[in-house]
């Protein structure tokens, strides 16, 4: 489900990620209203900047592998 999100499919999923990343973004001060911040958490998921993101962190944290 994740990865769809991400990856920008419309459906439920989506547009509920859209709508708390957007109040995340307004709530931080990035943007001037709640609106703003909803339609610019939407062009972060439609330009791929979202799945990028969690690309960089997976390789990240993958160098913190246990050798055990």
């Amino acid at each position: 489900m994740l990865r769809g999100v991400l990856d920008n499919h419309p459906g439920a999923p989506r547009d509920i990620v859209q709508l708390n990343a957007g109040a995340a973004i307004y709530v931080a001060g990035l943007c001037a209203t709640l609106g703003d911040g909803v339609a610019r958490a939407g062009e972060i998921l439609a330009c791929g900047e979202a799945t990028a993101k969690l690309e960089q962190l997976i390789e990240f944290t993958g160098k913190f592998t246990n050798h055990a």
